[in-house]
C-alpha cells in the first residue's frame, strides 16, 4: 500500500449523537486518541493515547524527519499487535496496547537510538546486549515486559516489514533472563491485605461519616453555597478588621473556616468511596462507573432483602454487572447522590448548549460523549488542570493515604497506613471468607449481611441485563482456602497446648514434621477439612452435619467436650473473658438458681481450658 494512503487510515473513530462518524485519529497523527474505546472512569486522557513524539535522549524526537524509519516501524508494530496479534494468543486490550508502547517500546527505542539503529532488523545478533539494559535498575516484571516485547518482534515477523527474523535468544526465554521464573513470589497475590486492625478503624472512621456527618456536612454545603458572593468582606468592629462573609457563615455553622467545610466535604466523600469498596469487592473503575439510583432491591432470602448495586465491568469487555451489598453500601449511595446532585446539574446545562450548537468541533464532539456518559455519576469533581470542568474524578491513592492520616490510621510501626484502591477487593474476598467461617470479629454487622452463600446469590442473579461478578466468587473461594490454610499452619506447626482436639491436633503435628514437604500437605489437609469458627474453637463438625448444629455458638462450654472441636491457643483471649463474664454473672443475686447452676458450669469449663491453654498441671478448680 502507498505510504500517503497509509497516513490517512483511520485508527480511531467516535460515533455522535446523530449516529455519524467522526475519525479522532489517523494513521500519520503525532497522537493516536483511543478515547472512543475506553469509557472507563478511573482513566485520565493521556493514559487513552500514543503520544508518539516521544524525546529519544539524543536530541531529537521520534517524529522528527531523521527517525521516519524507526516511527513507520513502531506505528506498524503497535497496530499490528492490536488488529493481528501473536498467533495463538488473545486480543490484547486497548489499555495494554497503549502501554506497550509507553513502557517496554520507550526503552527499546531509546536504546536503539543509542546504538545507532533505526530499524528492528538490526537488533538481529545483539539481543543479548539489551539485556543488562533491559535489567537496569528495574523490577523483575519490568524487565520481563521490556524482553517480552523483543520475542513478539519476532512473532510477529511474516505480519510486518521490520521485525527481528532471528529469535532474540533461542535456548532461553524472557522470563527466565528477567529473573522471574526463579522467583520465588512470582505467583504469590501482589496486591497488600488491608490489616485487621487498620480495617476495623478504617471502616469505623468512614462509617461514622456515611451515617452520622454526612447530613450535617450537605446542610451546611447547601448553606454557604447561598452567598452571592464567597469574597465579600464584612467589617467586624469588635475585632477591628474585615472578615469574609462565606467565613463568618461556615463558624456559624460550627466550623473554623469554609476551607475546614471543604475538608470535610472532601472527607465525606473519601469515606463513602471507602465504604462502597469496603464492602461490595467492586474494582475502581467499577465504583466510578455507578450512577444515581443504582440500588436495586430485590427478593427476600432466609428473611433479607437483598440489596444489588449496579455498574459496569471493564476488566473483559464493556458490560453492565450487579454486586449483592450490605445497606451501608446504599446508605453511602444516597449521600453521593445528595453531594453529587449541583455538579450533575451544571453537566446536564452544558450538554444541552453543546446539543444546541450546529457544528461541532472534534473536541466538542469528544466534550460531548464525555458529558453525555457522565451526567448522571456519582463521583464527579471540578479538573482544575483542565480549565476547571466537571468530570468524574478518581479518588487517587493519595487522596487515601491522607484520609488515613488525618485519623490517624496507623500500621503496628505507627504510619499511616499506605491504602490503595486496588487493596480493597482483595480484602474485601478475604474477610467475607472470614465471616463465612465464622471468623470475623469486627464491622461484623455489616459482613453479617452476607451469611446467604453468594455463590447462589449469584447463580440465581443472571435473569436480567446485568451479569454477576462470578470472578469476585472465586476470588471469595480462593481466600477461604488460604485462611483454612493460615489455620491450620498456625496450629500444626505449633507447640502450644490445645484444650480440645489434641489427638487430632498431636497427629497432625507428627505428620507433618517428618513430612519432605510440609506445605503442600497442610494444603492437601485443608483440602479434606472445613473449618467454621465459634469465636471460641474451631469446629470440624458443623459442615459435615455432625456435632451440635451449631449450638454450641451460644453455650460454649459445649465445645470443651466435644470430638469436633479445637481449642488452641489463640482463642486463650477468648476463654479468659468468658470466664470472667461468669464471674459477673455468678455475683448478681437475681439471676435465680437454674441461672447460677449455668454460670457456673460455663465458668467451670472456661477455667479448665484456660488451664490447658496456659499449660497448667492438673485441672482448674470449680
Amino acid at each position: 500500500m502507498p505510504l500517503d494512503e497509509k497516513l490517512r487510515w483511520p485508527v480511531s473513530i467516535a460515533l455522535t449523537p446523530g449516529g455519524e462518524q467522526l475519525v479522532v485519529s489517523r494513521y500519520g497523527d503525532v497522537v493516536w486518541d483511543f478515547w472512543p474505546y475506553l469509557p472507563h472512569e478511573n482513566r485520565n486522557d493521556s493514559q487513552k493515547k500514543i503520544q508518539w513524539s516521544m524525546d529519544l535522549g539524543n536530541g531529537t524526537q521520534l517524529t522528527d524527519p531523521e527517525n521516519a524509519l524507526l516511527l513507520r516501524s513502531c506505528k506498524d508494530y503497535i497496530w499490528a499487535y492490536f488488529a493481528e496479534p501473536v498467533e495463538g494468543r488473545k486480543r490484547p486490550s486497548m489499555f495494554t496496547v497503549i502501554k506497550q508502547f509507553t513502557r517496554p517500546m520507550t526503552t527499546l527505542v531509546k536504546w536503539m537510538v543509542s546504538r545507532g539503529f533505526t530499524q528492528f532488523r538490526q537488533i538481529d545478533g545483539h539481543a543479548m546486549e539489551y539485556v543488562a539494559h533491559a535489567r537496569t535498575g528495574a523490577k523483575m516484571t519490568t524487565a520481563w515486559e521490556r524482553l517480552a516485547l523483543l520475542e513478539k518482534l519476532y512473532f510477529q515477523r511474516e505480519k510486518l516489514a521490520d521485525a527481528l527474523h532471528e529469535h532474540p535468544w533461542p535456548f532461553d526465554t524472557a522470563a527466565s533472563l528477567s529473573g522471574l521464573s526463579s522467583s520465588r513470589d512470582r505467583y504469590k497475590p501482589k496486591t497488600l491485605l488491608i490489616p485487621d486492625k487498620v480495617f476495623r478503624k478504617l471502616g469505623m472512621v468512614a462509617i461514622d461519616y456515611v451515617e452520622n456527618q454526612a447530613s450535617r456536612i450537605l446542610d451546611a454545603r447547601d448553606r454557604l453555597a447561598q452567598c452571592d458572593d464567597k469574597y465579600k468582606a464584612v467589617y467586624l468592629p469588635e475585632l477591628g478588621r474585615y472578615q469574609r462573609d462565606v467565613t463568618l457563615r461556615a463558624q456559624s455553622l460550627g466550623y473554623s473556616t469554609a476551607r475546614e467545610h471543604s475538608r470535610e466535604l472532601f472527607n465525606l466523600k473519601t469515606a463513602c468511596y471507602i465504604v462502597i469498596a469496603m464492602f461490595s469487592g467492586i474494582r475502581d473503575s467499577e465504583l466510578l462507573s455507578i450512577s444515581v439510583n443504582c440500588i436495586v432491591h430485590g427478593q427476600v432470602h432466609d428473611g433479607v432483602e437483598l440489596k444489588w448495586l449496579c455498574g459496569t465491568i471493564y476488566k473483559t469487555g464493556v458490560r453492565p454487572k450487579k454486586w449483592v451489598v450490605p445497606p451501608i453500601v446504599e446508605t453511602a449511595v444516597k449521600a453521593m447522590e445528595r453531594s453529587s446532585e449541583p455538579l450533575r446539574s451544571l453537566l446536564s446545562y452544558e450538554e444541552q448548549k453543546l446539543i444546541a450548537l450546529p457544528v461541532r468541533s472534534s473536541a466538542q464532539t469528544k466534550r460531548l460523549q464525555a458529558v453525555h456518559t457522565q451526567k448522571d455519576k456519582l463521583f464527579l469533581g471540578i479538573d482544575r488542570c483542565a480549565g476547571n470542568r466537571i468530570a468524574v474524578a478518581c479518588t487517587s491513592t493519595d487522596q487515601l493515604k491522607k484520609f488515613c492520616q488525618r485519623h490517624e490510621i496507623t500500621d503496628d510501626d505507627g504510619q499511616p497506613w499506605p491504602l490503595a484502591s486496588h487493596q480493597f477487593r482483595r480484602t474485601f474476598a478475604y474477610n467475607y471468607a472470614k465471616n463465612q467461617m465464622g471468623d470475623l470479629l469486627y464491622l461484623k454487622e455489616h459482613f453479617g449481611h452476607f451469611g446467604i452463600d453468594m455463590t447462589m446469590l449469584y447463580a440465581d442473579a443472571g435473569t436480567d441485563e446485568y451479569e454477576a461478578d462470578t470472578d469476585l466468587v472465586r476470588m471469595i473461594a480462593e481466600a477461604k482456602h488460604e485462611r483454612h490454610i493460615e489455620i491450620l499452619s498456625n496450629i500444626v506447626e505449633s507447640d502450644g497446648a490445645v484444650a480440645t482436639g489434641s489427638a487430632w491436633v498431636g497427629e497432625w503435628r507428627r505428620t507433618i514434621r517428618t513430612a519432605p514437604n510440609k506445605e503442600h500437605l497442610i494444603e492437601e489437609l485443608a483440602d479434606t477439612l472445613s473449618l467454621s469458627g465459634t469465636g471460641h474453637s474451631w469446629c470440624a463438625g458443623s459442615a459435615k452435619g455432625t456435632g451440635c448444629g451449631s449450638r454450641c455458638m451460644f453455650e460454649p462450654d459445649m465445645c470443651v467436650d466435644c470430638n469436633w472441636a479445637i481449642i488452641s491457643g489463640e482463642h486463650l483471649p477468648v476463654w479468659q473473658e468468658i470466664a470472667r463474664q461468669q464471674e459477673i454473672v455468678m455475683a448478681c443475686e437475681d439471676i435465680g438458681v437454674p441461672g447460677k447452676v449455668r454460670a457456673q458450669r460455663i465458668l467451670s469449663k472456661a477455667r479448665e481450658t484456660i488451664a490447658k491453654l496456659e499449660g497448667s498441671v492438673g485441672h482448674a478448680e470449680s
